[in-house]
């Protein structure tokens, strides 16, 4: 264990930088993931909508349409503008809540906390994305080029193919911008994720409290308890093993395991050796030794 004040600030300054860059790590999930995309979606579907806005267009600048036919493009145009204009309003990040924010109607500006000091941020703002901020509001009046398209003649058709073009290049250029962002906030969520660990790593080795190395010291300690344990165990019996081998040599042993007595019928002495006599007579051994006389002087 490292003791000392100094080590105690330096670790507790690490942890710090740690929950900090945690809490970055959430802010770029949050904007990355959650605002971001869903700008990302709704500016998709406006280009997909100017796309279509931009085939009617120049179908009608052909001299083969009629009147009629042109009246019909214009109120075609009008709805798809609508159509615009609602994906605008409701591209909003956290709707229906009283802090939502409208990400496509031009006042949107945020600034992310991405690093666990005061200058880590990242700010990012969306122009506004209506029809009529896009220019592809239809006009009243085919003389005016600025206040929008309009298909109700064959001249003014033409000038609108060029707005919608106009159109579609602001709604690109701002769909690279946001790829180009999301990029750089992977980037720095990997920088974040990677530093964080080190510096985790390092706070732990500053408080002893490398997870990894106490666990093998626990298992080590287990194995040399239960090994003395056991060798405790093996000398406790060493005196019993002992005296149950003498017990077992003993007379007193072998007769109390089932060695007992044998009670014979009286006289069955004195038969045996009789007959045992008998059969040591009758060996030819027994003539071939010589008898001798015992006198007494």
């Amino acid at each position: 264990m490292k003791d000392g004040a100094s080590f105690f600030v330096l670790q507790t300054k690490m942890r710090n930088q740690v929950r900090g860059k945690a809490m970055a790590l959430d802010n770029i999930g949050d904007a990355k993931d959650d605002e971001l995309s869903l700008a990302e979606v709704g500016l998709l579907q406006i280009d997909d909508l100017l796309g279509h806005m931009r085939d009617i267009v120049v179908r009608s600048a052909s001299d083969t349409l009629t009147s009629e036919q042109r009246e019909d493009i214009h109120r075609e145009l009008i709805m798809l503008a609508m159509a615009i204009d609602k994906v605008a309003a409701h591209t909003k990040f956290n709707e229906g809540d009283a802090d939502e924010m409208s990400l496509l109607g031009g006042s949107f500006g945020h600034t992310y906390q991405v690093g666990p000091n005061e200058d880590d941020k990242f700010h990012v703002e969306f122009g506004e994305f209506t029809s009529e901020a896009l220019k592809v509001n239809l006009a009243e009046n085919e003389d005016d080029p600025e206040s929008g398209i309009n298909v109700l003649g064959k001249a003014g058709a033409k000038r609108s193919i060029s707005l919608i073009d106009f159109a579609i290049n602001t709604v690109k250029n701002q769909l690279n911008e946001l790829g180009d962002i999301q990029t750089r906030f992977t980037s720095l969520r990997n920088i974040l994720s990677t530093s964080r660990a080190a510096e985790e790593s390092a706070a732990s080795r500053f408080g002893n409290a490398d997870l990894a190395r106490e666990q093998v010291e626990l298992a080590k300690l287990q194995l040399f308890n239960q090994l003395a344990t056991a060798q405790t165990a093996r000398a406790n019996a060493a005196p019993a093993q002992l005296l149950g081998a003498l017990r077992r040599k003993s007379p007193k042993d072998s007769d109390r395991r089932g060695k007992t007595k044998k009670n014979y019928p009286q006289g069955f002495g004195q038969i045996r050796k009789n007959q045992e006599e008998e059969i040591f007579r009758s060996t030819p051994h027994y003539s071939s030794i010589p008898t001798f006389q015992h006198s007494t002087v």
